[in-house]
C-alpha cells in the first residue's frame, strides 16, 4: 500500500495501511516527530508529498531483515527516490513496525522511522515480497 501511495502521492491510501490509533514516527537528529492516530498520519503524508515536484512520483521500496515479511514485527531499510525542486534526491532510512489486524487486514500499530546509509541498504538482499 505504501508503495502505490507514494507513486500516486494519495495521502488516504497511505493512511489506510495504519491503524487507527497507529503511530508514526521519525526519529531523525533535529526533526524528531510522533504523528497518533489517522488525522495526524494523513497530515504527515500531506506534508511529505507536497514537498516533491507536482506529478512526479515517490519511488519508495524496501529491503527486510531476516526473517522478511513472516510475523507481526518487521525491520530493515527503506530508499526513497524523488524530485524535489527539480532536483533528484535519494533518501534512506531503517524502519521498524509492529502490524495489527484491525476490520480484517493487517495495519501498521507503529512504524518507527531512523537514519540509515546506502550501505545500510545494500547490506540487505532485495525484498521478494510485497510491500511494507
Amino acid at each position: 500500500i505504501l508503495q502505490r501511495a507514494n507513486l500516486g502521492l494519495d495521502p488516504a491510501l497511505a493512511t489506510s495501511a495504519y491503524a487507527s490509533d497507529a503511530r508514526l514516527i521519525f526519529d531523525y537528529p533535529g526533526m524528531p516527530e510522533t504523528f497518533q492516530g489517522h488525522a495526524a498520519i494523513r497530515s504527515s503524508y500531506v506534508r511529505t508529498f507536497g514537498q516533491v515536484d507536482p506529478g512526479t512520483p515517490i519511488e519508495l521500496t524496501f529491503r527486510f531483515k531476516p526473517p522478511g515479511l513472516t510475523s507481526d514485527r518487521q525491520a530493515g531499510v527503506y530508499r526513497i527516490d524523488a524530485t524535489a525542486g527539480g532536483r533528484s534526491i535519494t533518501l534512506y532510512g531503517r524502519f521498524a513496525v509492529r502490524l495489527v489486524k484491525e476490520q480484517g487486514a493487517w495495519r501498521f500499530a507503529e512504524d518507527r522511522g531512523t537514519p540509515a546509509t546506502a550501505a545500510d541498504y545494500e547490506q540487505l538482499p532485495p525484498a521478494e515480497l510485497g510491500t511494507k
